[in-house]
């Protein structure tokens, strides 16, 4: 639902947003096949694509957060979001550990 609000407030109409998110999100699940099957193949891949997937996370994560943050006028609700998503990468890095 988050796509399909961007691609509206983008400028596309209702139709040929609804069509793009559809777009997107069979492409993602083509790349989750193609992951599995790769992944079934070579094991040290999966090690790989894991390291790249959590980086892209992060990244998507702070270019998200920093513009939102420099809005924020109040000390207190900016550090609890800094201390939601440091907490959000120790689950990453702990799920990575227990796996």
């Amino acid at each position: 639902m988050g796509n399909l609000g961007i691609l509206i407030n983008a400028g596309f109409t209702a139709k040929k947003a609804v069509l793009l998110n559809v777009v997107m999100n069979l492409t993602a699940f083509i790349g989750v096949l193609i992951g599995l099957i790769i992944g079934e193949l070579n094991k040290v891949f999966t090690v790989y694509v894991t390291l790249i997937i959590a980086g892209n996370f992060i990244y998507i994560g702070l270019t998200l957060m920093i513009p939102k943050a420099r809005e924020i006028k109040d000390k207190m609700t900016l550090w609890l979001g800094l201390i939601g998503f440091l907490l959000g990468i120790g689950v990453m890095v702990g799920i990575t550990f227990i796996e």
